[in-house]
């Protein structure tokens, strides 16, 4: 849930629901959340807008990743490593998943962006990403291309 919370402006989440949320789970097993840490900073601002769908399926969001890290853990530690050092291998698996999972869930493209921020735009939301390709499509010189993230350069 944590991963989950990471990513929305604090506007969309505010980081006092997020810890609300965070500490009730916890709760359940007992666990107390020192809120000092630092790895809760990044819970106050967030890193990207996400949309009504983010918020409101919640459990397809969470079962993307449920899914990505069941299926990591699996894998012999050479795979994952390769996996996680190769951008169109990476999204390829994440894709997988997604289709698996059946929704165009936002959370594909956020966690490519937290495992491969250079390669991946800080964009969660398919509409968005398609308005940004219709908008600046004159631009794009070779029509071959197919993939709104192929920069993997």
């Amino acid at each position: 849930m944590f991963i989950y919370y990471i990513f929305p402006y604090s506007g969309s989440i505010s980081y006092k629901t997020k810890m609300k949320k965070l500490e009730m789970i916890a709760s359940w097993k007992g666990i107390d959340i020192d809120q000092s840490l630092p790895v809760f900073e990044g819970l106050k601002k967030g890193l990207g807008a996400t949309g009504t769908f983010y918020n409101t399926s919640k459990y397809f969001e969470v079962s993307f990743l449920f899914l990505v890290s069941e299926n990591l853990k699996s894998q012999p530690l050479e795979y994952r490593e390769n996996l996680l050092n190769d951008a169109s291998d990476l999204k390829k698996f994440a894709e997988d998943i997604r289709k698996f999972v059946g929704k165009r869930v936002q959370m594909q493209h956020i966690l490519l962006h937290l495992l491969m921020p250079k390669k991946f735009e800080r964009i969660a939301s398919w509409g968005h990403k398609d308005k940004i390709i219709k908008a600046y499509s004159y631009l794009i010189l070779d029509n071959s291309i197919t993939d709104s993230d192929k920069n993997y350069s």
